[in-house]
């Protein structure tokens, strides 16, 4: 990333010349010469005593000092640099991320530069899961993030899509031995994060366990392969397992990297919005009497998804409608009742289903302001950079133009409107 900083020009000295003058003293004085007399005997006259007249000094007016006269300074005036949701993101205390290529075009300069320049936290989609999991790109990722000072989303390490076919009907073993390294996995990076003066990473230690009737107003735990072999301790277990690697690596949990729960259809006070506090706020009583803590000492936070399908017949049929601006501020201050060490993020936000520009754009504005108005700590972006659908998911659900970059990246007029909606927030 480059960062712009000021120009500085050095300043000028002005050298001062002086000049001196001496005076000199002038003296005048008169002498008379005696005559002799006729007379036989010599007579000594006296002279006549000859008053010389006052010394008269004369005082000659001083010499003038040459001043060199300055020519005027024109010292360039830089033009500033716009505010970007980056910098005013550090000046309310909120992280503002986007979803980052998993392709090549994320090596793209024009890419790496609106990505280190417009946010202050990466998330790659794929890089840390199973089936996507490669050690070059997650390695090339947290790289990215050290050099660029920016704050590493780690998504989905424990997650029910993301499951080898083979563990679907395995044993307990088998599978607890799988989330384990998984954890492990997952921890090694975070040290090596730490070690190397990276900020603290996200970690989503467990990714949308449960199901949502919404019709009915009901919700519960997905019966996956996790559940299965953990049953309702499943959050409890997963978290210890990310926990217990963290410590083996003198890595310590709220301050060293967070550890959330994520789900979506949850920006509501539903009921499985009810089912997910419900059971954040159990994992974190039994938490503390396992880890010898106080509840409000145990660090386990909530990231709300923000896909929003505003055209009903593009809505897939497991997603809620958007909630409205009162909706989703409900549901965050809902959550923020959990107290303690539990801060709220609001995840993969997309405007989907809406043509009209500005309408898009005032969408954002309300989103982002309920977010950081009820203390949201993270707002990140799904996809905002993606011009267009990637090779074979021209079909893609999840996908549509946002307009806040243009196809070279550069931040648009919108853009601009939404930072300029967040600065009245300062």
């Amino acid at each position: 990333m480059t960062n712009s900083k000021p120009h500085q020009l050095s300043r000028r000295d002005f050298l001062k010349l002086s000049g001196t003058a001496s005076l000199g003293l002038v003296l005048a004085a008169c002498g008379l010469e005696p005559q002799p007399t006729g007379t036989p005997s010599l007579t000594n006259t006296p002279l006549p005593t000859n008053t010389l007249a006052p010394t008269e000094t004369q005082t000659l007016p001083p010499t003038p000092t040459p001043t060199n006269t300055p020519e005027p300074s024109h010292t360039p005036t830089a033009t500033p640099e716009p505010p970007t949701l980056r910098s005013v993101g550090e000046q309310l205390g909120v992280n503002f991320g986007t979803t980052v290529a998993e392709t090549e075009k994320w090596k793209d300069k024009a890419y790496q530069e609106a990505v280190a320049k417009n946010f202050n936290l990466i998330y790659p989609t794929a890089a840390f899961q199973n089936q996507f999991f490669n050690r070059y790109s997650a390695d090339e990722f947290i790289s990215w993030a050290l050099h660029n000072q920016q704050t590493l989303y780690i998504h989905g390490p424990i997650w029910n899509n993301d499951i080898p076919d083979e563990l679907r009907n395995a044993p307990k073993e088998k599978i607890v031995s799988y989330m384990k390294k998984r954890a492990s996995l997952i921890m090694d990076y975070v040290k090596s994060l730490h070690e190397r003066g990276g900020k603290p990473p996200l970690v989503n230690f467990l990714n949308e366990a449960f199901w949502d009737d919404f019709v009915n107003n009901t919700s519960g735990w997905i019966d996956s392969p996790f559940y299965r072999v953990l049953g309702n301790n499943l959050m409890i277990e997963v978290y210890l397992l990310f926990f217990n690697a963290g410590k083996e690596r003198g890595l310590e949990s709220g301050i060293d990297y967070r550890l959330l729960y994520v789900d979506f259809n949850i920006f509501r006070k539903g009921a499985k919005a009810r089912k997910t506090y419900k059971e954040v706020n159990r994992a974190k009583a039994e938490l503390a009497k396992r880890l010898d803590n106080s509840i409000d000492q145990i660090q386990l936070d909530i990231g709300i998804q923000g896909n929003m399908f505003y055209d009903p017949s593009k809505r897939p049929f497991y997603m809620q409608a958007p909630p409205t601006e009162e909706e989703l501020r409900q549901a965050i201050e809902f959550f923020n009742s959990l107290g303690g060490d539990t801060r709220i993020h609001l995840t993969e936000v997309n405007i989907l289903g809406i043509k009209d520009q500005p309408a898009i754009t005032q969408k954002y504005k309300e989103i982002f302001r309920t977010a950081v108005s009820t203390g949201c700590k993270t707002i990140t972006f799904w996809a905002v950079l993606r011009d267009t659908p990637p090779p074979g998911e021209e079909n893609d659900p999840y996908w549509a133009p946002q307009g806040l970059f243009d196809n070279g990246f550069a931040p648009t007029a919108e853009y601009h409107k939404i930072v300029e909606e967040l600065q009245n927030l300062l």
